[in-house]
């Protein structure tokens, strides 16, 4: 009976995956490069956010490897909503007060869809033509339908189109602000208060994340709405009374977040990026909200990743994405590391033995959080296994090398400085760390695994198509446990980021 398990390649190395086959395994043809460096050395340094703490999280054993604790999120308010049954699944200062730019439009969207009238004409005052900043066009005294106002609002975030619709359903902006004010106190939004139907810096405007959330999860029960914010392009055709316009969406994350069917972003100098981003993927349909964020891309990914439960790399348009991205935090033993590529933490005592033992490099990412397991503090990883021991204070690694050489070379009798290391893995092995790293050889160099493999206590090397690779011993042990499925969720990266996972067969020989 065989199993897949994943290894991870430490050496850098140039990969290429075929396409599938139909056991859906990926075949691998990798061409070692010696003079690569860690790919940590390419990553800016992580953004430090010391009010961040997140509290532990309990895990069961059962499931612990898709148990994902909620991600440090760097706006200043946050919040996520399953649509479906309205459960907050994440919320960061939810009730704060903050400016939200040219997420008002929602609003200003939901008034003209019940009091506009989608086929009326409306004439451009001169109001609307010279508003400025973000607009679709709209020059004075052309006459556009509502309908088309819609989409150069939302698309566009057309500054131009919120003033057109103002004072067409109101008859001017005072009146419709007010309006607006009226449905979210209808709405039971409190710390909502708008002065503005376009949201452009002004006193008294304001909203918070979940008061935002309150009236876009109301607007996307609208089908004309959400068929509006899932669209991406709009061509609105020259008339006798209207100019041609070309309309485009400025919501960003439609175009690289796989699920994304809307809503609205917006961005002025007070309110900073804030964003309303609704997802529907594998039958969830989850609602974000973001006020004053730095990093659009980290947080959005972090927020629907956790609310997901799916943790498969999606490259985000920046270039410092990669999977080894690391958000950080805390102080002294507080301190923390966040992998955006795993969803988990790795803290304290764990968080030193990890910077101290080669990192990525050497243990790969956190498949769990730390957690307690037969009466130990432990934390798995996809290269080992740390345990950390409260009496000495220290953190050791669980002999896996050791166990895997036992179950499956049992012949060898496997024991420390049993043999010396291969000429094969000699440089790779005093690279990673030698024996402060992987400990001593516990067998020699064999080929009882079908191809060249070498045990050490806490770990195994291997040459496979291309040159020597560690194995990923912790993910060996969590298969073993049932812990980590075949394929799924947690295995799949980028094949252009190292460090990469890709499938080998082990056999599978159950322990526990």
């Amino acid at each position: 009976m065989a199993f897949i398990v994943n290894t991870l390649v430490l050496a850098q190395a140039e990969l290429n995956f075929a396409a599938p086959r139909p056991d859906g395994l990926l075949a691998l043809v990798s061409h070692q490069k010696s003079d690569a460096q860690p790919l940590m050395a390419y990553m800016p340094t992580p953004l430090p956010i010391p009010t961040i703490r997140p509290a532990p999280h309990p895990l069961t054993a059962a499931d612990t490897v898709l148990r994902f604790a909620p991600p440090p999120i760097l706006a200043r308010a946050a919040y996520l909503i399953d649509q479906e049954t309205g459960a907050v699944l994440y919320a960061k200062n939810p009730t704060m007060r903050l400016p939200m730019a040219s997420t008002t439009k929602i609003t200003t969207a939901v008034l003209a869809l019940e009091h506009g009238g989608l086929d009326h004409l409306v004439r451009v005052s001169r109001n609307a033509a010279s508003i400025g900043e973000s607009t679709m066009g709209l020059r004075q005294g052309e006459r556009v339908t509502v309908f088309q106002l819609l989409y150069g609002l939302l698309l566009n975030s057309g500054n131009d189109a919120a003033i057109a619709l103002a004072e067409h359903v109101a008859g001017s902006e005072g009146r419709f602000v007010a309006q607006m004010n009226a449905l979210a106190q209808t709405l039971g939004m409190t710390n909502t208060h708008y002065v503005t139907p376009h949201g452009l810096d002004a006193p008294n405007h304001f909203t918070s994340a979940r008061d935002l959330a309150t009236v876009a999860a109301y607007a996307m029960r609208d089908p004309l709405f959400r068929r509006i914010v899932a669209t991406t392009s709009y061509y609105v055709p020259p008339t006798r009374h209207n100019s041609a316009h070309w309309l485009a969406s400025v919501n960003k994350v439609i175009y690289w977040y796989p699920g994304v069917d809307g809503v609205k972003p917006g961005n002025t100098d007070a309110a900073g990026l804030c964003q309303v981003v609704s997802v529907s993927r594998d039958g969830h349909h989850l609602l974000a909200v973001l006020l004053n964020t730095p990093n659009l891309v980290t947080d959005i990914r972090n927020l629907f990743d956790f609310g997901l439960h799916d943790f498969r790399w999606v490259q985000g348009p920046a270039w410092w994405d990669t999977p080894a991205y690391s958000i950080t935090g805390g102080r002294g033993s507080n301190q923390w590391i966040y992998y955006v590529g795993a969803g988990h933490y790795i803290r304290g005592p764990f968080l030193h033995y990890f910077h101290t033992h080669g990192g990525l490099i050497t243990l790969g990412y956190p498949r769990t959080e730390a957690l307690r397991l037969g009466g130990q503090r432990v934390q798995f990883f996809q290269g080992g296994e740390l345990v950390a021991d409260p009496g000495r204070g220290s953190v050791y690694p669980v002999p896996l090398g050791v166990l895997e050489a036992q179950t499956y070379l049992p012949f060898l009798r496997p024991r420390a400085g049993r043999a010396s290391v291969a000429r094969g893995f000699a440089t790779l092995y005093k690279r990673l760390g030698g024996p402060g790293v992987l400990g001593l050889p516990v067998t020699p160099a064999t080929n009882a695994l079908g191809y060249p493999a070498q045990f050490f206590e806490y770990g195994e090397l291997a040459h496979l198509r291309g040159g020597p690779i560690l194995v990923a011993s912790g993910d060996v042990e969590l298969r073993l446990r049932g812990w980590l499925p075949a394929q799924g969720v947690t295995d799949t990266y980028s094949s252009s980021m190292t460090p990469v996972l890709f499938p080998a067969i082990h056999r599978h020989v159950a322990r526990h």
